[in-house]
Parts: C-alpha cells; sequence; structure tokens
C-alpha cells in the first residue's frame, strides 16, 4: 500500500515498515542530522567557480550574509552586494579562505547544498562583468553615490543606505501604525474603531519598506539593524523563511524556472509561465487569483510555505533549506506557533469572536492585498515573464516592471522601482528615483528593453490579460490562432 500527500510528496510504503527498515530509516536520518549539523558550523560557498571556506572569517555584512550564501553557488549574491566594496581588498582576503582542490579536498563538494553546482552556469559571468553595459551602468552608479560621500563626508557604503529623509518616513509609519492599533481596540466610537481597522494595516504596509530594504543589508552597514529591524514585521513573514524565497530565490535566478520561488506559488491554482504544465484549473485563474489575495500573508506565507520547508527541506522546491542547527531548527519552528498563537489563537480569546475577526483577521486580509498588489505587478506581465539574457545585469532589467512615480513610490513601499531595486538590492530605496534616470540612459544608449508602466491601472490590466493569457489551454489557443 502506498500513500502520497500530493503537495509534500511523502511517500510511505506499508511493506517496508519492518525492523530492519525502520533500524535503517533511523540511522539515516540520524546520519543526515549529523551533517546537517556539519554543515550548519561551516561556511563553504562556491563564487566564479572557486570553492572558498569561510567558517572563520567575520563577515562585515554579518553571520546573515554567509547563512545565505553557505553550501551555494553564491556568485549572483556576491555580485549583487558587493558593488559598491573595495574589490582589490575583498580579492585579497578571498585569496587566503580559498580551497585549493585536490583529491583531499573534494570532500567540500559535498557540502554543497542540492541544486547549487548548477547555478553558476545560468548566466555567463565573463561576459556580464566585462561587457561594456555592465561597466558603463557600474561607473555611472558608482559616481552618483560618490558624489554624495563626499559632499556628506562619509564612506560611499553608508552612502548608499537609508538617509534621514527615509529613517523619518519610517518613524512616522511605525508611530501612526501604533496610534491606529491603540485606537483600533480601545475606541469608544464604533466607527472610528472600523476607520482604524483599514489605516492600522495600511501604515504598517507604509513603515514596511525597511522589512524590504533590511532583508537586502540597504539600511545599515550595522547587520543587527538590518536583520533584526525584520522582526517587527514579524506579521508578514519570518526573516529567515523571507531570506529563502526573496534574496537567494527570487533575486539570483529571475523568472528562472525551477530557480525562482515566485514561479511556483500555489502550483495547483495558478499558472505563471508556459513552462509549468497546464491543467484545468488554470481557466479562468484571472477571475479567481484576487480571492486568494486576502489570505497569501495568513495562509501561504507565515504558515504553509514553512511547514513545506520544514518538511521538505525545500521553499518551493527550489531553494534548499540554509543549514541550521538542531536549537535554531527548533527556535524558527517556534516561532511560526508564536505567530499563530499571539495573531490567530489569542485574538479570539481576550475578544469576542466578532472582535477577533475585526482586530486580527480583517486588518491581516488587508495587509495581504496591500501585498500581492504591489508584488504581482513587478514581474508578471508578458514582455518580462519570458525575457532571458546570459548577462546578469541585462536580465534584471528585461525581466521586471517598473510604474509610476513617487505617489507609487510610497504606496508601494519602493516596489514600483523593481528594476532599480533587482540591479542594485543593497542600495535604500530612498535612491531609486534618481537611479531610474541614470538606468534609463545606458539602456537607451545600449538597446535594453526598460519595462515602464504609467501607473497601478496600466500595470493591472497587463498583469490580468497575461494572466488570462498563461491560464489558458494551450491546445484552445492553437485553436484560436489558425481560426484567426
Amino acid at each position: 500500500m502506498l500513500y502520497k500527500i500530493k503537495y509534500y510528496h511523502i511517500k510511505i510504503n506499508m511493506d517496508m515498515l519492518n525492523s530492519t527498515n525502520i533500524y535503517n530509516f533511523f540511522k539515516n536520518c540520524k546520519n543526515k542530522i549529523h551533517k546537517n549539523e556539519y554543515q550548519a558550523k561551516k561556511r563553504i560557498m562556491k563564487i566564479h567557480g572557486k570553492y572558498y571556506d569561510l567558517t572563520n572569517y567575520e563577515h562585515p555584512g554579518g553571520p546573515i550574509a554567509m547563512m545565505a550564501a553557505n553550501g551555494r553557488d553564491a556568485t549572483a549574491l556576491f555580485e549583487s552586494h558587493h558593488q559598491f566594496s573595495n574589490r582589490n581588498n575583498i580579492y585579497e582576503i578571498m585569496k587566503k579562505y580559498e580551497i585549493r582542490m585536490n583529491t583531499e579536498n573534494e570532500k567540500y563538494k559535498e557540502l554543497m547544498l542540492p541544486g547549487e553546482e548548477e547555478n553558476y552556469n545560468l548566466f555567463d559571468w565573463k561576459e556580464t562583468l566585462s561587457s561594456e553595459f555592465t561597466l558603463e551602468l557600474r561607473d555611472k552608479v558608482y559616481k552618483y553615490f560618490d558624489k554624495i560621500s563626499k559632499e556628506q563626508d562619509i564612506p560611499i557604503i553608508k552612502a548608499i543606505k537609508a538617509n534621514n529623509q527615509k529613517w523619518f518616513e519610517f518613524y512616522f509609519f511605525g508611530g501612526m501604525t501604533l496610534l491606529s492599533f491603540y485606537h483600533m481596540i480601545f475606541s469608544m466610537s464604533g466607527f472610528w474603531s472600523w476607520i482604524n481597522v483599514v489605516l492600522f494595516p495600511v501604515f504598517y504596509w507604509l513603515s514596511g519598506t525597511m522589512l524590504h530594504d533590511g532583508s537586502h543589508f540597504a539600511i545599515s552597514n550595522n547587520w543587527r539593524v538590518n536583520w533584526y529591524i525584520q522582526y517587527l514585521f514579524y506579521i508578514f513573514s519570518s526573516p529567515y523563511v523571507w531570506l529563502h524565497q526573496h534574496v537567494i530565490g527570487h533575486h539570483s535566478y529571475t523568472n528562472i524556472d525551477n530557480k525562482d520561488p515566485d514561479l511556483h506559488h500555489s502550483p495547483e491554482l495558478f499558472r505563471y509561465k508556459n513552462t509549468t504544465p497546464w491543467i484545468k484549473e488554470y481557466n479562468g485563474q484571472e477571475k479567481t487569483m484576487h480571492l486568494y489575495w486576502p489570505f497569501a500573508v495568513i495562509g501561504n506565507v507565515n504558515i504553509h510555505k514553512p511547514i513545506q520547508l520544514l518538511l521538505t527541506n525545500y521553499y518551493n522546491y527550489c531553494v534548499y533549506k540554509i543549514p541550521l542547527s538542531i536549537d535554531r531548527q527548533f527556535f524558527n519552528l517556534f516561532g511560526r506557533l508564536c505567530y499563530i498563537y499571539i495573531f490567530l489563537i489569542l485574538p479570539f480569546i481576550l475578544f469576542s469572536f466578532y472582535e477577533g475577526i475585526k482586530f486580527s483577521i480583517i486588518p491581516n486580509m488587508i495587509y495581504s492585498i496591500l501585498f500581492i498588489l504591489n508584488a504581482q505587478l513587478n514581474h508578471f506581465q508578458d514582455e518580462s515573464i519570458h525575457s532571458k539574457s546570459s548577462n546578469w545585469f541585462i536580465h534584471q532589467i528585461i525581466s521586471s516592471n517598473d510604474f509610476g512615480g513617487l505617489f507609487h513610490y510610497y504606496a508601494s513601499i519602493g516596489l514600483n522601482y523593481q528594476i532599480e531595486h533587482h540591479l542594485f538590492p543593497s542600495v535604500n530605496s530612498c535612491h531609486y528615483a534618481n537611479l531610474q534616470k541614470i538606468i534609463l540612459g545606458v539602456c537607451f544608449k545600449y538597446g535594453v528593453n526598460y519595462n515602464y508602466r504609467e501607473g497601478y491601472i496600466d500595470s493591472l490590466q497587463d498583469h490580468f490579460n497575461y494572466m488570462k493569457k498563461i491560464g489558458t489551454n494551450p491546445q484552445e489557443s492553437i485553436i484560436i490562432e489558425n481560426i484567426e
């Protein structure tokens, strides 16, 4: 007898449940635990085809940066997050920790995580770093920040981070979040309380730019500020889980099949690319996908994906789980249980069922809609989803979409400048509007397609049209084309 849990692919053959096989099963589990513990203590990574043992190196970006790269081909992470660092100094440091591959050191290859060895060849890194387009783009952006650095008499690595205005906006929206939360719970006016049921998630969303920037080490040069500020937005996601989905997977390999987790959300319901085999559930997905939006953060981001990562060791079967010690894994599991209790159970204990829905579920749903609304417009458009280049920088441009201006910058917490963000993720979002002018000029000079739309209406219309197109039965599409 064979049992199969559909989405986690856990198979149990009942004929194998004898004493010998059970013993071998637990022995294999023990070996895997020992290997995972060993991997968690080491910091082995591959950059530009060379292996490095950085276990004893104290990275300026802190242990989180090293944890993200551990056991991976970290070329894309390295190149995208060290564009304003002193390369000569970096290369000198790397030489000290390079592993000279020989028979004895072949064991280090075994510490690479599944699927990572092939990732280096997804892009032509020699062409990427030596092309005139890349050199001019990097040079002009560097000069922009070098000017700020000299004017403010600060290091360039600090000039790319959050400025004073950005911090003021964070404190303002954060303060309004707390104020609206207070009025939502304690207001004597039912009408004013309901107004703040809406205002609370809106202000929380507007302050969330620090979550996004922090995950890319783009707030401060202090890694603790970047990492711990994300815990203020624990309602949205676990920083550990978000690191897998967004930083390691999506940003390194944007829109690439089986590498970008964002292409594989809820495959039983939605189809995002024509490389996903079509099933009848995709028909009319553009009419039903908005019904999923209010529950995406609660059900998918905060519960389903952490469980999937725990049970399968993969995020959306694309990104292998970061090796963690057993105590750290229990800590992450405990964090998710705390989320479920504090935000989904405790409100119904402290308040009535009606108030539990009002104070917890509805604000979560509003926040979820705001997140999905802005996230869906950045890559799921017809001309960007299928675009591919061997040059990593050009690929980031043609596979992303910008929309709108200043209003959209605040409404989308900077996600409307998606091209700028993908090219320079370690740069704070407060600089994107100025970078857009530079990038547009370089793209125009070299004939690189720059995807831009006027605002939400144009972007949403194109997104819905694309989801309708990709959800249609391919055989029906062929028949319609032949008739026309």
